[in-house]
Parts: structure tokens; sequence; C-alpha cells
């Protein structure tokens, strides 16, 4: 299967649904929201995103494989810059996290988990930097993405919780 069959098969129940939500102005696409389990972040870029590249399966599910390609990068970024790995080993890294199953088919579907994906990733980063300023931007624009970012938060958190629990005998 090729990567232009993700991109060219007929849209799906969820994804008319992000659709037919992009659609409305952004006042009716909070109120919208507001009854549906998603937060509206995705929504508005989306409508931003149609009305710059149009409605077609392909110029949909793009913006989608443009947050994938940004969370790529990230993790190509915490190899390089947080692990310190070499180019070769970073980049070897990175194209089999890519290659991951789940990150890879969500990469060509109309629904925010890309980008959920790209700000776990990036949120991610600047934790481990310690750039606590970006870190609250990105994980405010997680949240307001998916309530699914709140479990990476807490993760973080977690571990940043880890060496004050430990005990000194």
């Amino acid at each position: 299967m090729n990567i232009l069959h993700y991109l060219t098969e007929g849209i799906w129940r969820d994804e008319a649904f992000s659709y037919l939500l992009a659609k409305h102005s952004f006042v009716e696409i909070i109120f919208l929201t507001v009854k549906d389990f998603n937060p509206p972040l995705y929504y508005f870029l989306l409508h931003i995103w149609m009305s710059l590249f149009g409605t077609s399966e392909i110029a949909m599910r793009s913006l989608s494989l443009f947050f994938y390609v940004i969370g790529v990068f990230c993790i190509y970024e915490l190899f390089k810059v947080i692990l310190n790995k070499t180019h070769k080993q970073a980049a070897l890294y990175t194209f089999l996290c890519a290659l991951n199953p789940i990150v890879f088919y969500y990469a060509f579907e109309t629904r925010m988990y890309s980008m959920l994906f790209c700000w776990a990733m990036a949120s991610t980063f600047y934790y481990f930097k310690k750039d606590w300023r970006n870190y609250s931007i990105i994980a405010i624009l997680g949240l307001y993405t998916h309530y699914f970012m709140a479990l990476v938060l807490f993760v973080q958190f977690i571990h940043l919780l880890i060496p004050l629990l430990r005990t000194k005998p």
C-alpha cells in the first residue's frame, strides 16, 4: 500500500465529523465542541486550513501530515539534543519511531491525533530541556487539542516527582 492511498481513500465517519464541525464559524465551533468530547483547537486550525487549501481528502488530511512531520522532527531533536545521540543514531531511531503503525496511520486521518502526537513530543522535548515557558505553551495547546494530553503531562509530572520521592537510608 502506498502513501497516496492513505491520502486519497474516502472520508469515513469521524473524518466527516471533523469536516462538518470545522465548516462552522469559530464561535459555533466553541459551542459545538462543548457538546462533544474533544476541545476546539484542532477544529479551529482545520477551519483555517480548509479555507486555505480546500476540502478535498488530500487537503484536509495534509493538516495531520503537517503535524506528523513536526512531531517526528521533535523526536529527532529529543534523540539529538536531549539524549546526545549522533546524527546517524538520531536519524535511525527517529525513522523507526516514525514508522510506528499507529502514529503513521493517524498522520493521514482528518482527526486531531497527529496534532496530539506533535504536542506530546514537543512538550517532552521542552520538559527535558527544562524550558518551562515553551513547555507551558505546548502543554496548553495540547490540552486544547485532546484531553489525552493530560495523561502525557501526568507522566511528566510523575517523572519530576520521582527524585523527590526517593528516600535516603
